[in-house]
């Protein structure tokens, strides 16, 4: 062993202590939005803060940062330099940004949450708008201190998909609106009577109906638990523990359903990592983007295909009764193209332009183009143009999202992503998984888990998003795949 591989693996064991403790904020995280009692939100924010300080003390730490530049990248096997890849950027990023400006991001980020459940639920945006106005002015001074070369917003997707060029990604969803607007217009122009799903359906019987399929997509329950949250999200970091949370409409069981299946997907994928990788470098999902086209692909390809649906339709059945309704009918149901005000509750045709939406007014705002005090309006008038509606209330407009509240600037833009990539994995896995339209009719998804499990899944951080797809589909992502199934899916289902 060679005296920078002996670093090496001192300078991973010291990181692994670090990922440890940053594990601990994942599950103060989850229990804030799921068990928290509501007087504990400034001891909790307090806690937070604290947590990225002693985080940041050790990734600055001169010990550690003298190794990381004692190390020659040269003598390392191709495992290790993604390894130190991944180090150079964690302990780069936080020798860029100082403590005091993590504490404060944190505090913020635990009381916006409160503030922001508060104004959603009160309806009244002007609540959120002081918490939004703090938030925005730490996050571009942690843009700054980060550094970029045109906007700040670079610096802020880059934490999220890592090697991304704000300009490609801006020409991405570009190029989506016209055809999806195409699209929706013409889905519109049918005028096919809408199928309803609405009724009245007990909290429990959705919750055994979202465990149940859970347990079927292969979601390990002895690694994990479902909880309810106001916002939908998983949480975790570690294979064995890796928690997802869902909602219930007692009037529409879709939203639980959907969202857990969503949450599903993402879980699958922090679940499926090497577990030899837990508390490594390469321990984590290489970007966002890739991690929501696990749940993308699962929420969408998966249970609301023409395959898996059936058995979805029987189960439903079985839990919650639909009466005389015909799988045809909650076929057309599942895929409703309609245009939902919520993001979370929207179809597959007009989700990206929800997406648009929320990129182009980050952007603005960190362009300095857009006053967050006009943000309110400027979301209305641009829903009116991307999706044919004002919405009656910011609740379902545009404090639907928690995003903002704890300064995730920049996340959004990896959901359209994320359906980019689902796209290009499902029409490869097709290829490679015999009979697999068949498998799911019958509720069997275990090979095409495989398939993402060796594909995807277990590598964690060890290729950047784009080497990854090219190493499975054999071509850079592309937005054609995803257009393609949305153009074939949606003129089945309503005869264009």
């Amino acid at each position: 062993m060679t005296t920078s591989q002996a670093t090496f693996e001192s300078l991973v064991k010291d990181m692994g202590e670090i990922y440890a403790l940053a594990e601990i904020g994942s599950v103060l995280h989850w229990d804030q939005e799921t068990m928290m009692p509501e007087r504990g939100v400034s001891t909790r924010a307090a806690q937070l803060a604290e947590l990225a300080g002693v985080l940041h003390a050790k990734r600055t730490s001169p010990e550690l940062v003298d190794k990381v530049k004692s190390v020659d990248s040269a003598e390392l096997d191709p495992t290790q330099k993604a390894a130190m890849r991944e180090i150079c950027r964690d302990v780069d990023k936080a020798q860029k940004v100082p403590a005091s400006l993590l504490k404060e991001i944190a505090k913020e980020a635990s009381l916006g949450h409160q503030t922001w459940a508060k104004a959603r639920k009160e309806q009244n945006f002007s609540l959120f708008h002081p918490v939004l106005e703090r938030m925005i002015g730490l996050k571009k001074e942690y843009a700054k201190c980060l550094g970029y070369k045109n906007s700040p917003y670079e610096a802020l997707l880059d934490e999220f998909e890592p090697g991304s060029e704000l300009n490609d990604v801006a020409s991405l969803l570009g190029d989506l609106e016209a055809p999806l607007r195409d699209l929706a217009e013409r889905i519109k122009s049918k005028n096919q009577p809408k199928v309803s799903l609405q009724g009245d359906y007990a909290a429990d019987a959705q919750l055994k109906l979202a465990k149940v399929v859970s347990e079927q997509l292969g979601y390990a329950f002895t690694a994990g638990r479902l909880d309810l949250a106001v916002h939908p999200f998983t949480s975790g970091g570690t294979p064995g523990d890796v928690r997802i949370t869902t909602r219930v409409n007692p009037q529409d069981f879709q939203d639980c359903l959907y969202s857990t299946i969503h949450e599903v997907g993402h879980a699958l994928y922090e679940q499926g990592i090497d577990q030899s990788l837990t508390f490594s470098p390469l321990g984590y999902a290489v970007s966002l983007g890739v991690h929501e086209s696990q749940s993308r692909l699962w929420e969408n390809q998966v249970a609301r295909g023409p395959f898996f649906s059936q058995w979805i339709y029987s189960r439903c059945n079985e839990v919650l009764g639909l009466g005389e309704m015909a799988y045809d009918a909650f076929y057309q149901a599942i895929n409703e193209v309609g245009g939902s005000f919520i993001r979370t509750e929207s179809d597959e045709v007009t989700y990206n332009l929800h997406i648009l939406l929320r990129f182009e007014l980050e952007r603005a705002i960190f362009e300095e183009k857009l006053d967050p005090a006009d943000l309110e309006t400027a979301w209305n008038d641009r829903s009116e143009e991307l999706l044919g509606f004002r919405p009656p209330s910011v609740d379902v407009g545009v404090l639907q999202d928690v995003h903002w509240s704890g300064g995730h600037f920049g996340y959004f833009p990896t959901y359209t992503l994320g359906n980019v990539f689902a796209a290009e994995l499902y029409q490869c896995a097709e290829k490679d998984v015999d009979d697999l339209s068949a498998k799911l009719v019958n509720g069997d998804v275990c090979e095409l888990l495989g398939w993402l499990r060796e594909n995807v899944h277990q590598h964690g951080r060890l290729y950047r998003a784009p080497e990854l797809l090219q190493r499975i589909c054999g071509h850079k992502p592309s937005a054609e795949p995803l257009l393609d199934y949305l153009e074939d899916k949606f003129s089945k289902i309503y005869g264009l």
